[in-house]
């Protein structure tokens, strides 16, 4: 039996998946590219969108799946499952866009969602790891 927190938890994470392909697959026009190439700080915006859009999974799916009774080492393997899961998700809705014809397959918005995925993970490892789980699932 699922506690009331656990339900909770996969219910944001199902409205985050959704959320992630809404977005992802969003026709915004073509005034929006003109948005998208601006920079702050040398980066551009739909990178940090990216970063953004990303960051919440590793955490959402290692409150879903962290017991406290977890050996380290598996602590460890069920974090980089979840980091390859993200990137799989990331792969497949580049590849997606790419089959539209209002959107592009880009590898740096790629390595933009890959590189959020692996600090969310990490932040993730190391709170699991190092601390008390902040929600108790």
């Amino acid at each position: 039996m699922l506690s009331k927190s656990k339900k909770i938890v996969i219910i944001l994470f199902c409205i985050y998946l959704c959320l992630v392909f809404f977005l992802c697959f969003l026709h915004l026009g073509a005034g929006a590219n003109v948005t998208m190439t601006k920079e702050v700080m040398g980066i551009r915006v739909d990178r940090i969108l990216h970063f953004l859009l990303f960051f919440p999974f590793p955490i959402l799916a290692g409150m879903i799946i962290y017991k406290k009774d977890r050996k380290p080492v598996n602590t460890i393997l069920y974090a980089v499952g979840i980091f390859l899961t993200g990137c799989v998700l990331a792969g497949a809705t580049e590849l997606g866009q790419s089959l539209t014809s209002y959107r592009s397959c880009n590898v740096n918005d790629f390595r933009a969602d890959a590189l959020s995925l692996a600090i969310s993970t990490l932040t993730l490892l190391i709170v699991i790891m190092f601390k008390k789980p902040i929600v108790n699932v």
